[in-house]
């Protein structure tokens, strides 16, 4: 996910390259639509920024998560149900697991979003 899509407070107006910030926000679905599975690492799920999560929500990919269970992670994961695999609460106990599962599926689309 590009950085720049963060960069503003949810529900505050975008009142600078708006139209640069909904070309990214939207090649961001498409990406999310597109994938088998979305390895998201460091990132603490804050529902209302529905620009980013809505669409993991709204797709059929897998969805590994490397990092802590707070925020809105305990929505997120009633929310996603059996689509989420919960990794470690790290990237260093993670690694295993996500190229374990790299290896064994070769041909998957695989979107990584990290912090």
């Amino acid at each position: 996910m590009p950085p720049v899509m963060c960069v503003y407070m949810p529900g505050k107006p975008t009142q600078t390259v708006s139209k640069f910030l909904a070309q990214v926000r939207q090649q961001w679905v498409e990406w999310v639509k597109e994938v088998d599975v979305i390895a998201i690492v460091g990132v603490r799920p804050n529902l209302i920024e529905n620009y980013v999560w809505q669409p993991v929500l709204s797709c059929r990919a897998e969805v590994w998560y490397v990092g802590g269970k707070d925020g809105d992670y305990h929505q997120l994961a009633d929310s996603l149900g059996n689509r989420l695999k919960y990794l470690a609460p790290t990237f260093d106990q993670a690694i295993d697991q996500i190229t374990g599962s790299l290896c064994s599926q070769l041909e998957m689309n695989l979107l990584i979003v990290a912090r």
